[in-house]
Protein backbone atom coordinates (compact mmCIF):
# COMPACT_ATOMS: atom_id res chain seq x y z
CA UNK A 1 0.00 0.00 0.00
CA UNK A 2 1.41 3.34 -0.37
CA UNK A 3 0.85 4.46 2.71
CA UNK A 4 2.50 2.25 4.52
CA UNK A 5 5.44 3.35 6.63
CA UNK A 6 4.69 7.22 6.02
CA UNK A 7 3.96 9.13 9.12
CA UNK A 8 0.43 10.39 9.30
CA UNK A 9 0.39 12.72 12.41
CA UNK A 10 3.25 14.30 14.44
CA UNK A 11 1.25 16.43 16.60
CA UNK A 12 1.22 15.20 20.89
CA UNK A 13 -0.78 12.27 21.67
CA UNK A 14 -4.10 13.52 23.36
CA UNK A 15 -2.36 11.73 27.02
CA UNK A 16 1.16 14.25 26.18
CA UNK A 17 -0.99 17.20 25.93
CA UNK A 18 -2.63 15.72 29.33
CA UNK A 19 0.46 15.50 31.32
CA UNK A 20 1.50 19.17 29.83
CA UNK A 21 -1.35 20.50 31.14
CA UNK A 22 -1.34 18.46 34.56
CA UNK A 23 2.04 19.59 35.23
CA UNK A 24 1.60 23.28 34.26
CA UNK A 25 -1.31 23.61 36.78
CA UNK A 26 0.64 21.32 39.61
CA UNK A 27 3.12 24.33 39.39
CA UNK A 28 0.44 26.83 39.59
CA UNK A 29 -1.10 25.33 42.55
CA UNK A 30 1.03 27.07 45.28
CA UNK A 31 1.62 30.27 43.55
CA UNK A 32 3.41 31.99 44.56
CA UNK A 33 5.12 29.75 46.41
CA UNK A 34 7.43 27.49 44.09
CA UNK A 35 6.80 24.35 45.24
CA UNK A 36 4.40 22.17 47.88
CA UNK A 37 7.40 21.75 50.04
CA UNK A 38 7.80 26.14 49.95
CA UNK A 39 3.94 26.10 50.64
CA UNK A 40 4.34 23.59 53.85
CA UNK A 41 7.14 25.32 55.02
CA UNK A 42 5.58 28.34 55.20
CA UNK A 43 2.15 27.61 56.25
CA UNK A 44 4.27 25.77 59.51
CA UNK A 45 6.03 28.69 60.13
CA UNK A 46 2.80 30.82 60.36
CA UNK A 47 0.83 28.00 62.24
CA UNK A 48 3.26 27.87 64.95
CA UNK A 49 4.01 31.80 64.73
CA UNK A 50 7.76 31.48 63.69
CA UNK A 51 9.22 34.92 63.56
CA UNK A 52 10.32 36.65 60.50
CA UNK A 53 13.97 36.84 62.87
CA UNK A 54 13.55 32.95 63.61
CA UNK A 55 13.12 32.33 60.00
CA UNK A 56 16.24 34.14 58.99
CA UNK A 57 18.12 32.01 61.44
CA UNK A 58 17.18 28.82 60.21
CA UNK A 59 17.58 29.68 56.96
CA UNK A 60 21.30 30.65 57.41
CA UNK A 61 22.47 27.34 58.55
CA UNK A 62 24.43 25.55 55.63
CA UNK A 63 22.53 23.13 53.52
CA UNK A 64 18.64 24.02 54.64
Amino acid sequence: HPTTGKVLRTEKSIHERWLGISSEKEEETYSPFSSHLEWEISHWAVRERVTQSSFDRLLKIPQV
